[in-house]
């Protein structure tokens, strides 16, 4: 037996596109970061707009019976910097001259001198950031998991949807429940 959920269903893709755009924002916002160096950097979490650009809803939905399941994808760099590594965490120094070259910035000393852009430069860079994420980690930010811990209380909205395709469907939810329809009334089966 089937029960419809399109009202449900209507909701929590609303739902999840609401959320992505409320990720891209804060992916937008600068925050202020501090590095064991004592570097204070206030700046978005992504300059180059990938991580951004890398939100989406799944729109293949998985559907079962009487559910179905949305996906939000995305970077898995977004979660690594939302949820922070554990010292000993590798890095490829590949991926991180990757990363340089996407981002816009200016390559800079410790002292603050302006370094050449090379791509010796960028692997030298890479390979210190390497290090550095290997003996220290990455500090978590948790732009998603405040969001999603702050949204989750809209969620409680789906309730008139709910309540709706209850409605709607109300002889298919009771035979689901395990009630049988005799005429105008449901008994439940023994």
């Amino acid at each position: 037996m089937s029960f419809k959920l399109k009202n449900t269903e209507a909701f929590l893709i609303n739902y999840a596109n609401k959320l992505i755009q409320l990720a891209k924002t804060e992916i937008d916002e600068p925050r202020q970061r501090t590095y064991s160096s004592g570097r204070v950097v206030n700046a978005p979490i992504d300059s180059s707009g990938e991580l951004k650009q890398s939100l989406r809803l799944d729109t293949k939905a998985i559907r079962g019976g009487d559910f179905f399941q949305f996906n939000i994808n995305g970077s898995d760099y977004g979660e690594k910097v939302d949820e922070g590594t554990k010292a000993g965490t590798s890095v490829s120094v590949n991926d991180l001259v990757s990363w340089i070259n996407r981002k816009p910035v200016t390559l800079q000393s410790a002292k603050g001198r302006k370094l050449k852009d090379t791509a010796k430069t960028k692997n030298r860079i890479a390979n210190l950031i390497a290090q550095k994420i290997k003996r220290e980690g990455i500090k978590p930010t948790n732009f998603l998991t405040r969001l999603v811990d702050e949204q989750f209380d809209n969620l409680l909205g789906v309730t008139p949807e709910v309540v709706k395709d209850i409605s709607q469907n109300l002889d298919s939810f009771m035979q689901m429940l395990g009630y049988t329809k005799q005429g105008n009334t449901f008994k439940i089966q023994k």
